[in-house]
């Protein structure tokens, strides 16, 4: 016998049935048809972005190699296996430079991040390749020691491992990183455990969290998870939305910056190398936004909500301090040279810093029209 009790159970039962249903098709209707799509950074990449349009190398074997060439320690100061490849070779843990001279009268050793890594293009298309080419005929060698997520502290630690010969120029092409981990994701330190894709693991509340898990279980089945997921993929970290936090991770990691410039420097002058420092080139803060740029800086999987907002209050700084506090350390400003669209063929941007090899090209002949040419 069915007893009234039992029949308020199954109307419960079935008006939470019918709720659910209603917000899946409700999800389903919004994501078919009016939610925007967002490619991820490896989907955008298959898909031949712009800055790929001149690229006679890109291949799915490229993107693939790309994809999984990177691997080994990648814990704090990444200790990466060695690899070789058709497009990619990392030797001795650090990314091989191409058309390196038999011999050499002086060296060349740039110290930096992903932009410097540069995962994007094959090795003869990274910014320490084109400047070896650059510096041949005048029996230089270039070495890069970039790896993807190293800000102005880990560098001090690898170069305080790497052998520094008298009449060394050390260069730090850098800041991003100071900014990105140490600002936008609130780590202190910067970029501690995970792959280095670029994308670590924000600061984020616990309802957040249990949406990405909902996504990560069944968004594949449901459209009601990708509908949240959307939602939160376009919230700003903690880390961003409270102003307090952010002055303060951004003073530290101003602080950071300088305390390890400084150190990099007394230890390359005790040596008797030169150093040199570098504010790298950035999308933020550019006038006016080719519709392809605004789009990279609009995807949350290729530039973070709320990421420019970091870069805004602390970039200036490091720009700053470089220009004053460290006077007596060489300094060159990037940040903007390569806001001028003319001077590429195709859009060389794929998110807010990390760019193609025609970015790379110039970059490496700036560096060489500064530093050596004016010399």
């Amino acid at each position: 016998m069915i007893t009234p009790k039992k029949i308020s159970l199954i109307i419960i039962f079935i008006s939470i049935i019918s709720g659910l249903l209603i917000i899946e098709v409700g999800s389903y209707i919004y994501v078919k048809n009016f939610s925007k799509t967002y490619l991820t950074k490896w989907e955008f990449r298959k898909r031949k972005p712009p800055p790929y349009y001149s690229a006679d190398y890109f291949s799915e074997n490229f993107i693939n190699e790309s994809r999984y060439f990177v691997r080994g320690n990648l814990k704090d100061v990444i200790e990466l296996e060695d690899y070789k490849g058709n497009f990619f070779n990392v030797l001795n843990g650090f990314r091989f430079t191409t058309d390196t001279p038999l011999s050499h009268k002086k060296r060349v050793l740039l110290f930096g991040g992903s932009t410097l890594f540069s995962q994007e293009v094959p090795d003869k298309f990274t910014i320490a390749s084109f400047l070896q080419r650059e510096l041949i005929q005048k029996g230089i060698m270039v070495k890069n020691y970039g790896l993807p997520g190293m800000n102005s502290r880990q560098q001090y630690e690898i170069l305080k491992k790497t052998n520094v010969n008298k009449n060394d120029l050390i260069i730090f092409y850098h800041g991003v990183n100071d900014v990105y981990y140490n600002v936008f994701f609130g780590e202190s330190h910067g970029w501690v455990n995970g792959v280095p894709a670029f994308t670590p693991v924000k600061k984020i509340n616990f309802l957040e969290e249990m949406i990405y898990k909902f996504n990560d279980n069944f968004g594949n089945v449901l459209f009601s998870p990708q509908l949240l997921n959307l939602v939160a993929l376009k919230q700003q970290p903690l880390s961003v939305k409270s102003e307090d936090e952010l002055k303060i991770n951004s003073e530290l990691a101003v602080r950071s910056f300088k305390k390890y410039i400084n150190l990099s420097n007394d230890l390359v002058m005790e040596k008797g190398g030169q150093f040199i420092n570098i504010l790298q080139p950035i999308l933020f803060g550019k006038k006016f936004l080719t519709k392809f740029q605004s789009e990279i800086l609009a995807n949350p999987y290729l530039t973070a909500s709320g990421s420019e907002k970091a870069f805004s209050i602390t970039y200036p700084k490091l720009r700053q301090i470089s220009n004053s506090e460290l006077k007596d350390i060489k300094f060159y400003d990037f940040s903007d040279i390569l806001h001028d669209d003319e001077l590429f063929e195709n859009e060389i941007w794929f998110d807010f810093c990390h760019i193609n090899h025609e970015g790379n090209e110039y970059i490496a002949k700036v560096i060489n029209e500064k530093i050596f040419i004016s010399e």
